[in-house]
Order: C-alpha cells, then sequence, then structure tokens
C-alpha cells in the first residue's frame, strides 16, 4: 500500500502527507476515506490471518501477526519428547534419557492436552520456553524436532490444533510429521497406515484371521465342510469332478467319465436285482473252497478212473501230462541219489547253530587265522587263537579301573617297560634293575642330597628311636668319633639307628642317618 499519489487534492508535500501551517499560509494534506478504508482493512487482513481477532484498543497485534508468521520455521530442536503424562516438575528420565537442568521437552502427552507444548527442565517447576509461550509464537502447523530417546529419537512432529491457539487454555495436539516410526526395515505383507501415510507397524500373517479375512475357509474348516479330494490310504491325487446335469450326479476323473453315481434315487436293489436265485458270498466261498485252482489246467484225476493212473489235461493244448503216484519215501519214487530226512537231520546235528554269522574258519587255511564272517554286513571278523598259557588279567580288582594297559620289552633290550593308554610309565623296577640302580644312584650322589646316608648329631628333642624323623637345621655333620664337626645338612632326615636322647650333645645323640626330602 503506498501514498494516494494518483489522488487529486490531497496536498501531499514531496509525497507524503504534512499538518496545516497557519503561519505560512499553507493548508494540510486530506486523506481520502477510501484510501483510509484499504489501509485499515489491508493491516486487519494481515492480522486475522494470523488467526487472532481484531481489537480496537490493542496497538500490538500487527506485530504479534507478524511474528506469528514467523514462527511458522522450525522450533529449536528439543532434547526428548514425551511418551505419556509427565509431572511438568524436577529432573526426569523420559524416554531413556536422564534430563538435566535447561533442557528442552516437547510435552506432547498430557491428560489435560492444554498442558502440551515446549518446556525449559528445571529442578522446580518447569515453565513454557520463550519460543513457545506467548500465543502468536504458538500456531498451528509449527514443526519441531527430538535430538534423543530410544523411541522418538530424530523424529519430527507437528502441531495439529487449528487457530485460534491461547496458551494454557488450548488444547494442544502433537502428530508426527517425519522420521523413525519404530517399524524395522524389511518386507511385510501387512502394514498399519497413519493419516500421513507412514507406516506404524508390519507383520506378516500366516492365517486368514490375521489379515481379517472373514469371507475364506480356513484349511481346518474346509476339511470339515467339503469332501476332500485324495489323500487317503492308496488315493491319487488326480482331479475328481462330481455335479449334476439336471437328471443324475455324474462322476469324472480327470478327462475320465464313469457316468452316473448309484443313490437310492436311481438304484433299488429290490427291483433292480433278483436275488432270490443266487448264491450267497458264505455259500459261494464254500463251494470254491472245495475245488482246486486252476493253473492252465482243464481236468484232473484218474485216467479210467484208475488211482494208479493220476493225469492232468493241459487247457492250452489239450494234453494230458501223466503224474506219479503218491509215495511216502526217496525209494517210493525211485530216487537213490538224494539224502533221507534221517541223514539229513544227522548232519545238521552235528554242526553248530548260526547266530548272525555265514562262515566259520581259518583264513587262507592258516591256523593262525581263525575268522567268522558277519550276515549283516559280510565282514570278516578274525578271533584270537588259544594263547597256550594263562595271561595276566587286565583290571578287576580293588581300585583298579579298565584303562588298556601294556608291557613289554624295551626296545633298546635294557628293561621290562609299562605304559597305561597313552601314558609311558618308563622301566619297570626288578632286583636286576632296581639294586643296580640303586647302587649306581649311592655311588654318585653328593652328601647331603635325598637318598645319601651321613653320621649326624640329633637335637631338637624329638623321637629316639629307629625311623623317626628329624629336622636337618636341627641335625649337625659330626666327624668320625661321633663330636659335631660340621654345619647343619638340609631338608628331613630318617634315624637308621638308635639314640640315647636328640639334645644335640655328642656323642650320644650321634646316629646314622638317611635324608628323605
Amino acid at each position: 500500500m503506498d501514498y494516494p499519489k494518483n489522488t487529486p487534492g490531497v496536498g501531499l508535500v514531496n509525497g507524503q502527507f504534512v499538518d496545516e501551517n497557519p503561519v505560512a499560509g499553507t493548508p494540510g494534506s486530506l486523506i481520502p476515506a477510501t484510501w483510509g478504508n484499504a489501509v485499515t482493512q489491508e493491516i486487519l487482513n494481515v492480522i486475522k490471518a494470523a488467526g487472532m481477532e481484531p481489537e480496537e484498543d490493542v496497538s500490538t497485534q500487527l506485530l504479534q501477526a507478524i511474528q506469528s508468521f514467523a514462527a511458522h520455521d522450525f522450533k529449536n530442536s528439543v532434547r526428548v519428547a514425551t511418551t505419556g503424562t509427565i509431572a511438568l516438575s524436577g529432573l526426569q528420565n523420559i524416554d531413556g534419557v536422564q534430563l538435566a537442568v535447561a533442557d528442552r521437552v516437547l510435552v506432547k502427552d498430557q491428560a489435560n492436552a492444554s498442558q502440551n507444548g515446549v518446556y525449559v527442565v528445571a529442578a522446580g517447576s518447569w515453565a513454557r520456553a520463550v519460543d513457545a509461550a506467548q500465543d502468536y509464537q504458538v500456531t498451528s502447523s509449527f514443526v519441531i524436532a527430538t535430538d534423543e530417546g530410544v523411541v522418538n529419537r530424530s523424529r519430527l512432529w507437528q502441531l495439529t490444533t487449528p487457530g485460534p491457539i491461547k496458551v494454557g487454555t488450548t488444547a494442544l495436539t502433537f502428530e508426527l510429521l517425519a522420521g523413525y516410526t519404530g517399524v524395522a526395515s524389511g518386507e511385510y505383507r501387512k502394514v498399519m497406515v497413519n493419516a500421513r501415510g507412514q507406516v506404524t507397524a508390519g507383520s506378516n500373517p500366516t492365517t486368514l484371521d490375521g489379515y481379517g479375512i472373514v469371507d475364506a475357509y480356513t484349511k481346518v474348516a474346509a476339511n470339515s465342510a467339503f469332501v476332500k479330494q485324495g489323500g487317503g490310504a492308496g488315493q491319487l491325487g488326480n482331479t475328481v469332478s462330481i455335479g449334476w446335469d439336471g437328471k443324475n450326479i455324474l462322476i469324472q476323473v480327470d478327462a475320465t467319465s464313469f457316468g452316473n453315481l448309484w443313490c437310492s434315487a436311481n438304484f433299488d436293489p429290490g427291483t433292480k436285482a433278483n436275488v432270490a436265485d443266487v448264491y450267497s458270498k458264505s455259500a459261494t466261498n464254500g463251494l470254491l473252497d472245495a475245488k482246486i485252482a486252476s493253473d492252465t489246467c482243464s481236468v484232473a484225476g484218474f485216467a479210467g478212473g484208475n488211482s494208479a493212473s493220476p493225469y492232468m489235461r493241459n487247457k492250452n493244448s489239450n494234453e494230458v501230462v501223466m503224474l506219479a503216484k503218491s509215495a511216502s519215501t526217496l525209494a517210493g519214487y525211485g530216487i537213490t541219489d538224494g539224502m533221507t530226512r534221517a541223514e539229513i537231520t544227522g548232519q545238521v546235528s552235528a554242526r553248530v547253530l548260526s547266530d548272525g554269522i555265514t562262515w566259520a574258519g581259518f583264513a587262507s587255511n592258516d591256523p593262525n587265522q581263525p575268522y567268522m564272517r558277519r550276515t549283516s554286513d559280510n565282514g570278516v571278523y578274525l578271533l584270537q587263537p588259544r594263547l597256550g598259557f594263562t595271561p595276566v588279567r587286565q583290571g578287576g580288582g580293588n581300585f583298579q579301573s579298565n584303562n588298556t594297559v601294556m608291557i613289554g620289552w624295551a626296545a633298546d633290550g635294557t628293561s621290562l617297560r609299562a605304559q597305561v593308554d597313552a601314558t609311558d610309565l618308563g622301566s619297570i623296577w626288578t632286583d636286576g634293575i632296581g639294586n643296580a640302580k640303586a647302587v649306581a644312584a649311592q655311588s654318585t650322589a653328593e652328601a647331603g642330597v635325598v637318598g645319601s646316608y651321613a653320621l649326624l648329631v640329633v637335637g631338637g628333642g624329638g623321637a629316639t628311636g629307629p625311623g623317626a624323623l628329624a629336622a636337618g637345621v636341627n641335625c649337625r655333620f659330626t666327624a668320625t668319633d661321633g663330636s659335631a664337626w660340621g654345619g647343619a645338612p638340609a631338608g628331613t632326615w630318617r634315624i637308621m639307628g638308635a639314640i640315647r636322647n636328640a639334645d644335640g650333645a655328642s656323642p650320644d645323640s650321634t646316629v646314622l642317618c638317611l635324608r628323605v626330602y
């Protein structure tokens, strides 16, 4: 809108209005009603477009309207958005995020929706954020983003409440505009879509009910309601068609028609079949049981009624085939190269019974390789020949297990060695080995080592009899006269003789000792 420059007689000076100057004798500018009304209406249009009702006594409405238009841009983001009703005070944990003082929060789920809005966190009561506290700042469709949260992270929310809005009085509603909806990426056959066209849930049902289909039969219902095609014992999967032709029920398998199905409507046994002069099933079976089955034989009997001439007549050639007269022995049939039952029984009785084997014998006629051949796999299993001596029994004694014990002469010919499973125990000591090793050990042992002997003065006040143990620190090496001569030996020593006492005083505390530790 510009000054009324094209309106005659307005009296603009330099394109602007001026006041009357009586001293200078210059008139004041005139304000045309048309132009004044147009300017006023333009201002009113801006105020109304901002969702406000013009008020005559309020001079800040134009500014508020302009600020509200500026507020249509994105609000500064909030740290989290609520997922339910909360108390508007204190340092809370919202959507998995522990809030701190000065954090911004989008409150959108209050039971009293007029409390919804953008707040700043405080240790006490919360206050609305400075960019969303006044009526002109809270306009329809403003958008705000959430930064964090398990559910609402990286989402855009939009205020959908229509104006005019009065903060603290008008119920505010926020809807998800964009961002993560909580549905994992993937292919879904059934989805839930909100009013903005966003997928909020997805699933892959496997049932009619899962898809909400109510005009179809389930497999179980179909099997109960319809005749099932095939699937029974001995039944094929051919296509079976049954239908009505207006008079009869017809049946067809694949492309082959089997004609009418018989039922009480088209078949009455009382009129369709005369059963008065027929045999029953049981009577027929009785007659057949008295006859032999024919296998290309037309007649069987005795030629001329002579029981010595049994015969059969070939059905195909009409040839008469004479049969031998029945006998009870091989000799009765003139057979001389067969074994009688008694002879076979004698042969069988002389053999052992077979239990899962087909053969038993010596492999390649070698008596050192007796074997049996198993029926199930035809495998050959060698047996151990008789040893000819009494073996050592493995295990079975007290505290003995069933490990594999192996004893054998060493490959270097020096000793008898023992092994349990995979553990080599080394040489077995015998008189011939142990004595020699003991002599060798004694001949090379250093004084005072384990296994060596020494003449010691025993102290410490312990036991004094043969076999008693004495600590080396309480003893002293001696000279040949039995007096203490050397230092204390290490380890533990066994008294091999006897002493008067163990007070460490020579010579009644002197005795021969063996180091055992």
